[in-house]
């Protein structure tokens, strides 16, 4: 009887639990004690199943065990990647609260430059003094002067319509005709060409299908006997023309010429408007009912609606106080949503958050090139921040501000430029300005030499730059600032050319003077955080920082170095588990051999046991 394995054995190993071994290991250790003997039947039949349990866990729950360990590293880097989502997503949520608060500011824009300068505080409205309103519709543009219009409408547009002395019984019935006749209104025509066998319906549709060509249409008036043929012009002030020189009637034909409307007897003076403006005793022709801007009136274009020969119209242009008061309130709710959003525990709290809030302080600074004893600050016009943060406005000082000194008010938020002669007139302001802009502001001078050359100066706390100009047209010249002078971008428009006169050395000068207000201030520090180019705009330096440029591979953020981080980590963890299923591959086979070995013994002891008794 083989005794390869004795019922006196030493105690078995503790399988499972030697801190180190993987499964592997284990279960080789095992085979190594049944092979030398080390392992008795009970020992075998109190251990726990070796190939699917191992103190007492599911190998595989152990394999879970250990893939869940080697994921801990990217699980980590994956937190952090959501940290900075989270703070991408406040960030961009506090720029959101600052382009709103930034096209508030833009909005308000004092009085701007040049001839139509923008924002609510550069706004006209239009008042009727006395008049009928009815009589006209008027609109003011914001370089209409402030002032009364009067004006007096006479007589409005008319479009011109003739009509024929016969008709016909019949219109589809041929007339007979040959030759042409010309049609037409005002300076355009057409020529009909006529063929035997043309009704006046041919005729008819002849015209209308070159209506818009030639500004005239046909109609045909039904009477008691007969249908009549008639043109109206489409376009105002503008007589139709009938020739029919060339037109062939047979003789003894039905239909004579006179089915046709003569020329009309209309002329463009009684088919024009006829308006009188300022008091003064002159009519002026329009062609239209519709007198563009600066026809008449820089900024303000009218509608004539109804003639009123004995009846005065007086319209006011004056300052929109309600478009100003408006872009104000908006301005206070932008700024106070803002603080409501700094004051939650989400809002971003990283270093454009104070770079922004230093900016800010120069809401309540005073504004730059302000005279003495003018508003110069939000608060002497009742405008004030409180402990929270947020604004408030004092109704009463500010209301009696905007009626009395309303240009005060502009220039507290706006910019503004002012040319002592009015035949300079500001286009553009310089590009990066400066305290002496303020201070001094800025000459400038045309001169004119005796052989008519052109030359222009400008000239900055004592130092002259030549201006560069564009084309003459007629009076007309634009002077641009040198882009290598302090003054770069400023741009100004002369208008005096015919004034200076010719064969004599001349020289035309003014000065500018300057204002920036404290919305201006803030607004020009704004548009430069918000540029989105990375290189020189604040907040998208920040999110490409945090997130990377998607445009440019080479810059590479917080987010995107820690997502190629978290790659390599998976990778790394993926072959762990790979490992580690190859191994449990192995433990299971040689605990399958174990489990052989096992039935083995039990089938050896039993026969052994038979044979023994």
């Amino acid at each position: 009887m083989p005794s390869a394995i004795s019922q006196a054995a030493v105690p078995p190993t503790t399988y499972g639990k030697t801190t180190g071994n993987d499964v592997a290991d284990l279960l080789a250790g095992l085979l190594a004690d049944l092979k030398a003997g080390n392992v008795t039947q009970d020992s075998l039949t109190t251990q726990p199943k070796l190939y699917g349990k191992i103190m007492g866990k599911n190998v595989e729950d152990i394999l879970a065990e250990l893939k869940a360990a080697a994921m801990v590293k990217p699980r980590k880097t994956e937190e952090k990647i959501q940290q900075v989502n989270e703070k991408a997503a406040t960030l961009s949520a506090y720029q959101t609260s600052i382009e709103g608060l930034n096209a508030s500011l833009k909005a308000l824009n004092g009085k701007g430059i040049g001839a139509s300068p923008s924002g609510a505080f550069a706004a006209r409205s239009l008042n009727l003094v006395s008049g009928n309103l009815s009589n006209i519709d008027a609109t003011a543009t914001n370089d209409a002067p402030l002032g009364d219009i009067q004006l007096l409408i006479k007589q409005i547009a008319k479009k011109d319509d003739s009509a024929a002395t016969a008709g016909v019984a019949d219109p589809t019935t041929a007339l007979g005709w040959s030759g042409s006749f010309v049609v037409g209104s005002g300076s355009t025509s057409t020529t009909i060409n006529m063929t035997a066998t043309m009704s006046m319906n041919d005729i008819l549709d002849a015209v209308n299908n070159q209506t818009q060509t030639i500004g005239v249409s046909a109609a045909l008036t039904t009477l008691p006997a007969s249908r009549v043929l008639s043109f109206q012009a489409t376009n105002f002030a503008a007589p139709i023309v009938v020739d029919t020189t060339n037109l062939v009637v047979p003789g003894g034909s039905t239909y004579d010429a006179s089915i046709l409307p003569p020329t009309s007897a209309q002329t463009v003076q009684n088919l024009s408007a006829i308006v009188q403006f300022r008091n003064v005793n002159t009519d002026i022709y329009y062609p239209s009912n519709e007198i563009p801007a600066g026809a008449q009136v820089p900024g303000v274009s009218f509608k004539l609606l109804n003639a009123d020969p004995s009846t005065p119209l007086i319209l006011n242009v004056q300052n929109n106080q309600a478009a100003a008061r408006e872009a104000v309130d908006t301005f206070i709710a932008s700024y106070n949503s803002l603080q409501d959003y700094l004051a939650t525990d989400t809002a971003y709290k990283g270093n454009v958050r104070d770079a922004v809030r230093m900016s800010m302080e120069q809401l309540f600074g005073p504004a730059s090139g302000i005279g003495a004893g003018q508003l110069s600050s939000l608060a002497v016009m009742g405008i004030m921040p409180g402990k929270d943060g947020k604004i408030s406005l004092n109704e009463a000082v500010f209301t009696t501000k905007l009626n009395t000194v309303f240009t005060q008010v502009a220039n507290v938020f706006g910019y503004s430029i002012t040319s002592s002669n009015t035949s300079f007139i500001p286009a553009g302001r310089p590009t990066n300005t400066m305290t002496d802009v303020y201070t001094s502001g800025v000459q400038v001078a045309v001169n004119k030499a005796v052989d008519g050359t052109l030359s222009a100066t400008m000239t900055l706390a004592g130092q002259s730059y030549a201006a560069t100009l564009g084309t003459v047209d007629g009076s007309t010249v634009t002077l641009n600032a040198p882009d290598d002078s302090p003054l770069k971008g400023l741009s100004v428009v002369f208008n005096g050319l015919l004034t200076m006169p010719d064969g004599v050395a001349s020289s035309v000068n003014t000065n500018l003077s300057f204002t920036s207000g404290v919305a201006d201030k803030l607004t020009a520090a704004l548009d430069n955080y918000l540029n989105p180019d990375p290189n020189a705009g604040l907040f998208s330096r920040a999110l490409q920082d945090l997130v990377g440029s998607p445009l440019d591979k080479e810059i590479k953020g917080e987010k995107q170095r820690l997502e190629e981080k978290k790659i390599q980590q998976e990778q790394a963890a993926n072959a762990t588990i790979e490992k580690l299923q190859r191994d449990f591959a192995r433990a299971l086979a040689a605990a399958t051999q174990a489990e052989a070995i096992k039935h083995s013994i039990e089938v050896y002891t039993k026969v052994s046991a038979a044979a023994a008794a």
